[in-house]
């Protein structure tokens, strides 16, 4: 959820405990609304390490939207031990709610 007083912080996890034998993944991360694709970032994150991201900073929506709006990540790396955390807050209240990746 972005906008409209909410933000959802990111985290993308390369677990060394999953795949101790690589250096680096490289993640294709896609985010999309209710019409389709928005953008793509390809990063290297640091097998061990955590890739953090502010929905409303990357998508520069955070004062455009007048509404919450809904948006989709995918992470995508042809390693396995990649994993994904989102917590979705609202900013005057503090009111949180969290996800995983599967």
């Amino acid at each position: 959820i972005i906008g409209f007083n909410f933000d959802t912080l990111v985290g993308i996890i390369a677990d060394s405990y999953e795949n101790s034998g690589i250096l680096e993944h490289e993640v294709k991360i896609s985010f999309f609304d209710e019409n389709g694709l928005i953008k793509t970032n390809n990063v290297n994150i640091k097998n061990g390490s955590c890739y953090k991201i502010s929905l409303n900073q990357e998508l520069n929506r955070d004062d455009e939207l007048t509404t919450p709006k809904f948006i989709w990540i995918t992470a995508e790396s042809e390693k396995h031990g990649i994993n994904f955390f989102a917590v979705s807050f609202n900013k005057s209240l503090s009111y949180c709610s969290g996800d995983h990746g599967f």
